[in-house]
């Protein structure tokens, strides 16, 4: 823990800026509404292109020429009978449009931020910060802060947030080992400030004989199970623990990576498969009705499978939803697109690590490197993993001084056609799957890295 301390205090982020900039206004909406309608009649003729992100097709992203703008997947039937479009063709519209160059700067701080994420249905977002001060935005209400969140015992700072599916509880979490859950729905105060104004509830990821012991960590990650019935963390002691809100302990602690347990997600709406991703370079597959995961409460890893193909430590993972695709940001610049169903063998992963054959050979390491104040050594090297089962690898983003997150785009909108990232540099990347290309680069938003930024 103190290690951690020490670690994440010489880590250099963002200042404590909000930006909020449109994707789709409601006056283009307006103003596009007629050539929008005939557009798909004017498409519905032509043969509609396979996904690659079907089940039924192969993974690998399609290659246009170069200036030439990407082409949606479209399907011939746009129209329901009243003259409504349908889903398919509401996205085929809406994935044309892309963040806006205007940008609206909603907050401004003396402090870094950290976090920042809207809630499920859009309305909410949530902003953590370095002076242990989170806010909650109404966002259709120009922005107003309706509640002003004084965490408890933050150490450094707010490392990660998630809002319960129900919106009625935000969880937050620091570098020590208790997640706190505050209440949004019993208090109408817009200040909450912890055990003064309202209570913050301790999740202990720890019991009170290990903390006796000595044993410390901390809480890099945290996600709600879909249902809200279950807490996810990854923690700095290369673990993952699920913890059970009905019971309020920890359910499963899962030993899973040799490194620090840096990013942690649900696979899709259920609460059996998730991932996780850490310093070791590796993204695992979890699932908990597995018959090692049924054993107890304290469990030695025995993953489903493994992500390999990065060359540095892994920042973030976010899962597609569908329980099959997944996106992660890693310490060696690039940003990797992966299929669950060629994931590589667990079992066979771990026996080279026994054997001290990992990284395997051709794979760089750069000794002494640190990415928290030091150029990646590597940036102009390509190499070809000899184990790497990715689908596709985006370059053009900087993944350094911070954690830098990525996700995919929003699915009712975009059909989740675009994978999205920050950058340290400021800018805020936007990669096509179906091209493999940056389509877009929200430029100099910022003068110091976005470490999170969510569409």
């Amino acid at each position: 823990g103190a290690e951690g301390a020490a670690n994440a205090e010489a880590e250099g982020t963002d200042t404590g800026m909000v930006n909020a900039f449109a994707m789709l206004a409601r006056r283009e909406t307006n103003a596009r509404r007629t050539p929008a309608r005939r557009a798909p009649a004017a498409a519905a003729s032509r043969e509609a292109p396979q996904s690659p992100l079907s089940p039924a097709a192969s993974p690998q992203p399609q290659q246009q020429p170069h200036g030439t703008p990407p082409e949606a997947p479209f399907s011939p039937t746009v129209a329901t009978r009243g003259g409504r479009f349908n889903a398919a063709a509401r996205c085929h519209v809406a994935q044309r449009f892309l963040p806006t160059a205007a940008r609206t700067v909603v907050d401004s701080r003396a402090c870094r931020g950290y976090i920042g994420r809207f809630s499920h249905d859009g309305s909410t977002f949530v902003a953590g910060f370095q002076d242990s001060q989170i806010r909650l935005y109404d966002v259709d209400a120009d922005w107003r802060v309706k509640k002003d969140i004084s965490a408890r015992s933050v150490q450094w700072t707010v490392t990660d947030v998630d809002l319960s599916p129900d919106g009625r509880a935000l969880a937050y979490a620091s570098i020590n080992p208790t997640v706190r859950l505050a209440s949004l729905a019993d208090s109408t105060a817009r200040v909450s400030e912890a055990n003064i104004t309202d209570v913050h509830e301790n999740l202990d990821m720890l019991s009170m004989q290990q903390m006796e012991e000595g044993m410390n960590l901390g809480v890099w990650s945290c996600r709600f199970s879909s249902d809200g019935a279950t807490l996810l963390t990854g923690t700095s002691q290369r673990s993952c623990m699920l913890y059970d809100m009905g019971a309020m302990r920890v359910r499963q602690w899962i030993y899973a990576h040799a490194d620090d347990v840096n990013s942690v997600c649900f696979a899709d709406e259920g609460s059996h498969i998730f991932y996780s991703a850490s310093d070791d370079g590796t993204a695992k597959v979890w699932d908990t009705r597995t018959p090692g995961a049924q054993r107890g409460a304290s469990l030695r890893g025995d993953p489903v499978g493994v992500l390999v193909g990065h060359a540095e430590g892994l920042t973030h993972i976010d899962s597609r939803g569908d329980g099959r695709y997944a996106c992660t940001n890693s310490k060696d610049q690039t940003l990797k697109l992966w299929d669950t169903r060629r994931m590589g063998d667990a079992e066979e992963h771990a026996t080279r690590c026994r054997a001290r054959r990992w990284p395997p050979a051709g794979v760089p390491r750069f000794r002494g490197w640190d990415y928290r104040w030091m150029r990646y050594p590597g940036t102009n090297l390509r190499f070809n993993h000899p184990s790497d089962c990715s689908v596709a690898t985006f370059r053009g983003h900087g993944v350094l001084q911070t954690l830098i997150r990525c996700y995919f785009s929003p699915a009712a909108t975009t059909g989740q056609r675009y994978i999205y990232t920050g950058s340290h540099c400021g800018d805020v990347h936007i990669y096509d799957i179906l091209s493999g290309r940056c389509v877009d680069k929200c430029a100099d938003l910022h003068r110091h890295p976005v470490r999170a930024v969510s569409w």
